[in-house]
């Protein structure tokens, strides 16, 4: 329920603007856990990685990070979804707004 509650705000809600160092600090890792681990065990932060570059309008990357874990796991759904919202232009509603910070 708080998944479903969460990502319904976050297209619906303008007002639910991330926290763009929070989410860079998180960026910065996911990319440094994708580059340590074995490229077996790089799915799940690379799906991660490409939510989160999604979420703050970072489409190419996302796009690039989602295919990528595609590629490792053609079932990985969290990839799957970003993959569609970049390619119908789908976006967070605080994006939608046109007024990023």
């Amino acid at each position: 329920a708080l998944v479903c509650k969460t990502l319904t705000d976050g297209f619906e809600n303008s007002d639910n603007r991330p926290d763009v160092q929070r989410c860079q600090n998180g960026i910065d890792e996911l990319a440094r856990m994708v580059c340590v681990v074995p490229e077996a065990y790089s799915l799940q932060p690379l799906a991660a990685l490409a939510y989160v570059l999604w979420w703050v309008g970072q489409d190419e990357q996302a796009l690039a990070c989602a295919l990528r874990a595609l590629t490792l796991d053609d079932d990985c759904t969290m990839a799957a979804i970003v993959v569609c919202a970049v390619n119908r232009g789908v976006h967070p509603a605080w994006l939608e707004c046109g007024d990023r910070e």
